[in-house]
């Protein structure tokens, strides 16, 4: 899962609400498994949005992207459909 919020709309709730409504389609209309995010360590507020979601820390990739002339650590956030 992915997701992009213009900084104009942070803190309003707008990411939170959408990822949680994907997570629900995913797991009731789609019978997925498992949902897995992840976010650039220097971001998190996106790792608070995961976090609300009930996702759990799974990980942490070090130096996983080469981003503006410098390299980022990746972390993962995943949730298990327990209504299976």
């Amino acid at each position: 899962m992915g997701y992009w919020i213009g900084e104009e709309f942070w803190g309003n709730g707008y990411g939170t609400e959408a990822a949680k409504a994907v997570i629900e389609f995913v797991f009731k209309e789609k019978d997925y498994h498992r949902v897995y995010a992840r976010h650039f360590k220097s971001n998190p507020a996106s790792g608070k949005i995961m976090k609300k979601c009930g996702m759990i820390y799974e990980g942490t990739l070090k130096d996983h992207i080469y981003k503006n002339d410098s390299f980022e650590d990746v972390v993962l956030y995943g949730i298990i459909n327990l209504m299976r």
